[in-house]
């Protein structure tokens, strides 16, 4: 069976000069036919918007949200959507030494089989993301197979996350930007052996200060 996979981190639904995109990035969303998408920076709350909500019913497929910092009557995190059932989530905060970020676990049911999708985005600081980056390997450990990791890790070197393999670094894209002001690449999917990679490649869309990244799977066990 082959996914459509895209982690995007969508900038609060801003651009680079801070002007509303939100609807651009659904419409954009949309038109990937995506099974699957893993958004960062995310808004569900008055203040800012309820994005999730909005998000969730532009695409019309199933969602699951990860609430890390409180913002007046609702909050702001990460958020995984999907065109199969999701049939268990759960936010887990990570260790953070300034703006709380945590690892949004979301179990897929796709023909009988459970896929695990593992959406977060790390801190700024090196001490920060390495006591992060400790805790989430735990987590992924214990996943098993079946398993994609995605999400902005603000950082420029590939992570070794066990068992897992970084799906640019394997098309031979790692020099391709995410970020593009700062033109890095700090925005990964990392996928089990259970996923066999077709195409990988990075819309260059401005509806955010990140690019969105896209792979192609094939569901091998």
């Amino acid at each position: 069976m082959q996914l459509n996979i895209i982690c995007y981190n969508i900038h609060s639904g801003r651009n680079l000069f801070y002007r509303p995109t939100l609807d651009l990035i659904i419409q954009f969303l949309k038109e990937q036919s995506a099974d699957i998408i893993s958004l960062q920076e995310v808004h569900h709350n008055s203040k800012q918007g309820w994005q999730f909500d909005q998000i969730m019913k532009g695409l019309a497929m199933d969602g699951s949200y990860g609430a890390n910092v409180k913002i007046t009557d609702g909050a702001y995190g990460n958020a995984t959507f999907s065109r199969y059932p999701i049939v268990w989530s759960k936010n887990v905060w990570l260790p953070s030494q300034k703006e709380q970020r945590g690892m949004l676990h979301s179990v897929l049911e796709i023909q009988r089989k459970k896929v695990h999708i593992f959406n977060t985005h790390l801190g700024l600081g090196k001490k920060e993301r390495e006591m992060q980056l400790e805790a989430l390997t735990h987590t992924v450990e214990e996943c098993g197979s079946s398993c994609l990791l995605m999400g902005d890790l603000n950082t420029t070197v590939s992570l070794p996350f066990p068992n897992m393999i970084d799906l640019g670094k394997k098309a031979g894209k790692e020099s391709q930007p995410t970020i593009f002001p700062l033109k890095k690449r700090i925005d990964y999917i990392y996928a089990s052996s259970s996923f066999e990679l077709l195409h990988y490649e990075v819309n260059q869309v401005n509806h955010s200060d990140h690019y969105p990244i896209k792979a192609t799977v094939q569901l091998v066990e």
